[in-house]
């Protein structure tokens, strides 16, 4: 009862947002549906996790609830202030500017290969857990990420440039394409991940009312089902599989032979799914049983922290933004393991309990105001860009913590980047044609 309690819950949320502020998925409704969700597939119970301490329960209550609080809020106080009457920014040549972010990207694909095959040859594609490896280890160095970075840039903007009125020719599109396929060589998922989630919410943003039902319909059923085969894909290739890992669902004892032994089996692969989607919550459980580090900030405001390391500035002990793994299983069970422990590790790392708190209500808070900015120029691409990449950050809180990830902030950045550098060129032009006149005076 739990379970379908919290799915219910789930699927509600959008609805409920939709009737409200005209979006289906305000970060209100993104935290308390993504969280909802995998709360109701943790109740199912089909892995051996330890159950969770009433205080991790806590914890997870109160920082969903203090995350939806804070994005009321900071929408509310952005709402109430009066709208100002400024054109929208546009990109001169959106083409020209998502073509060469996919050329940049492409570059980044070449440097990966150069990389790869420079160091360890061609042979090993075909061998994907080692090649995993040896780029989790940076035997194979991650420079080219540099460049790389905008193969998920340059779909970005041109989906964000096509939904707010402009049109390519096909063969405008090629570049961005190939870019976006570009980020399936280099056996990280997420960025995959990234260009499509934000993708999905830009555009049931850039519709607002005006969404079909029919259509959001078709496209949660799409979306998950692109997601999934692309997770299954990469998977079988780098050998993260739920045979490989080791990974059953723990199903109610059924018959040979029956119909509900056969749909179990056949839901045996999505294991390791299940494992992705679950396994954050007992990890957190086991993080919040120990001391937190007190790193004073450290963890939460790691780009910044890296980008001071990089130039020199600071010296910091908080050396990577990976959390390490830890077994997850219940006593005498098959060990489990993982790295994931929501988006709460950071914060209770550098504070402990209170600072995760309100870390989740401050979160909310910036996330619910940036997304009230956005609405009001629906029209705009940047302001498309920043809702789809905000939605797709909040919906993965209940894994990682997208908002201490230098990748995150880099993709925002450099998606913006066009349209802030055309905002100050159009701020230039106008000041010289107004101080022009007043000269000749």
């Amino acid at each position: 009862m739990t379970a379908l309690a919290l799915l219910l819950v789930a699927a509600a949320a959008p609805l409920v947002s939709r009737r409200l502020t005209a979006d289906v998925f305000s970060p209100a409704a993104v935290m308390v549906s993504a969280w909802c969700a995998t709360l109701g597939l943790l109740a199912l119970d089909l892995l051996p996790y330890r159950p969770l301490a009433p205080a991790t329960a806590a914890l997870i209550a109160g920082a969903v609830a203090l995350f939806v609080a804070g994005a009321i809020a900071g929408a509310w106080l952005v709402e109430r202030r009066p709208v100002r009457d400024a054109p929208v920014v546009r990109l001169s040549h959106p083409a020209l500017v998502a073509n060469g972010a996919a050329v940049l990207g492409l570059v980044g694909v070449a440097w990966f290969f150069t990389a790869v095959v420079s160091r360890v040859g061609w042979e090993i594609f075909s061998q994907g857990p080692e090649l995993r490896h040896k780029l989790g280890t940076h035997v194979i160095p991650s420079d080219y990420l540099t460049l790389q970075f905008f193969c998920v840039v340059a779909p970005l903007l041109t989906w964000a440039s096509y939904l707010t009125g402009t049109r390519f020719r096909w063969w405008q599109l090629l570049l961005p394409a190939c870019a976006a396929l570009g980020t399936l060589v280099t056996t990280d998922r997420t960025q995959f991940f990234t260009i499509l989630l934000s993708g999905f919410f830009a555009y049931c943003f850039r519709r607002g009312r005006d969404l079909a039902t029919g259509r959001l319909l078709l496209l949660i059923v799409v979306a998950p089902v692109i997601l999934i085969a692309n997770f299954i894909a990469v998977g079988i290739w780098t050998g993260r599989t739920a045979a490989t890992a080791a990974v059953n669902l723990q199903f109610p004892p059924a018959d040979p032979g029956t119909l509900r032994q056969r749909v179990q089996d056949a839901t045996q692969p999505g294991a390791v799914i299940y494992l992705y989607a679950t396994c954050s919550y007992p990890a957190l459980d086991l993080l919040i049983s120990q001391p937190p580090a007190r790193a004073s900030g450290a963890y939460t405001l790691y780009p910044v922290v890296r980008l001071l390391q990089r130039a020199g500035i600071v010296r910091s002990s908080v050396s990577t933004d990976v959390p390490p793994f830890v077994r997850i299983e219940r006593a005498g069970a098959p060990p489990l393991i993982a790295n994931s422990f929501t988006f709460l590790y950071y914060p209770w790392q550098d504070f402990g309990w209170w600072g995760a708190l309100g870390y989740s209500a401050l979160v909310g808070g910036l996330g619910g105001a940036a997304h009230a900015w956005a609405r009001r120029r629906r029209s705009s691409a940047a302001r498309v860009l920043v809702a789809g990449q905000l939605a797709t950050a909040v919906a993965l809180t209940f894994f990682v913590n997208k908002f201490s990830n230098t990748a995150s902030w880099y993709f925002l950045a450099c998606t913006l980047a066009p349209f802030v550098v055309t905002w100050l060129r159009t701020r230039v032009t106008r000041s010289h044609a107004v101080a022009t006149p007043a000269a000749r005076a």
